[in-house]
């Protein structure tokens, strides 16, 4: 999927591979049941699967990110800050960020600068190398969510939960009541503010309650992504120059090594073009 994804044009200028790290993080300490419907990650893809991706994505050369204490979400959002921060103080021109996610966590991130791609199995009709993707944006979300905000994503988790991380929500509220009543009152304290006005009796006495209160606030606690760790501990030395994407200093050497001893010789062509894109585009070249 990430070949697939460099092979997408245009280039993009700048790559990162952004993985969980081992152990809790603060969410676990808010809520001590975070996640815990979740089954172990089998031994296979713990041992063996995920450590041969990171040896392969470094061999590329490629940026790889963990920040020990978060989830790979707060570290993606934070790049997202630190790149649009620069682009604000005009560093960069203007930049479009694609996320390559399905996690819909993600769509509180969504903006004019900022879409997802996220992979599906039935749509054929944006493939590449015969994977499909949907692109999801902020226009997409408003469409899908009533006309609301992507930015309000947090508050429709923090009423109705998310069971994909066990987060609890409010008691009696799905998504559609939590659209409606953020299409009503804006924002979640507006909702909290003018709970005893709601019309769903099942809503109001769960929203008007020490325990919806309290629930409502822990998930929104829980879903909204951190976007505010620290450049210096992002990155070695700045967003720039950690993740543009180029060719690898040793000319590939290591990566077709690996292709050659886990026998993926028929991704060697593929990424013998993309290399020689990249150079074209490194001397201004049209390929």
């Amino acid at each position: 999927m990430l070949l697939v994804l460099l092979e997408i044009r245009p280039l993009p200028k700048y790559v990162s591979v952004v993985f969980d790290s081992k152990g809790k993080t603060f969410r676990h300490d808010l809520y001590k049941e975070y996640k815990q419907n979740r089954q172990p990650t089998p031994d296979d893809l713990r041992t063996e699967v995920f450590p041969r991706i990171k040896e392969l994505v470094r061999a590329m050369q490629l940026n790889v990110i963990e920040v020990p204490g978060y989830e790979a979400d707060d570290v993606i959002a934070s790049i997202c800050r630190t790149a649009l921060e620069s682009q604000g103080q005009g560093k960069e021109g203007r930049l479009e960020i694609d996320l390559a996610t399905p996690d819909k966590d993600f769509f509180q991130l969504l903006g004019p600068d900022i879409r997802m791609l996220r992979p599906q199995k039935k749509n054929r009709d944006s493939s590449v190398n015969g994977i499909a993707y949907d692109v999801y944006s902020d226009r997409t979300f408003r469409e899908d969510y009533g006309g609301l905000c992507p930015t309000k994503f947090v508050d429709i988790q923090a009423l109705a939960g998310d069971t994909a991380d066990n987060v609890p929500g409010v008691r009696g509220i799905g998504p559609k009541t939590a659209v409606k009543l953020l299409l009503e009152y804006e924002d979640l304290q507006g909702i909290l503010d003018n709970a005893t006005s709601i019309k769903g009796k099942v809503a109001r006495n769960a929203l008007t309650s020490e325990e919806g209160v309290s629930l409502a606030k822990l998930s929104k606690s829980l879903v909204e992504l951190d976007c505010k760790i620290p450049d210096d501990v992002l990155f070695r030395d700045k967003l720039e120059s950690d993740l543009t994407f180029k060719k690898p200093d040793d000319e590939g050497r290591e990566l077709l090594r690996l292709f050659r001893e886990y026998d993926f010789k028929t991704l060697t062509p593929r990424v013998e073009t993309l290399w020689q894109d990249l150079d074209h585009a490194a001397t201004g070249e049209s390929s």
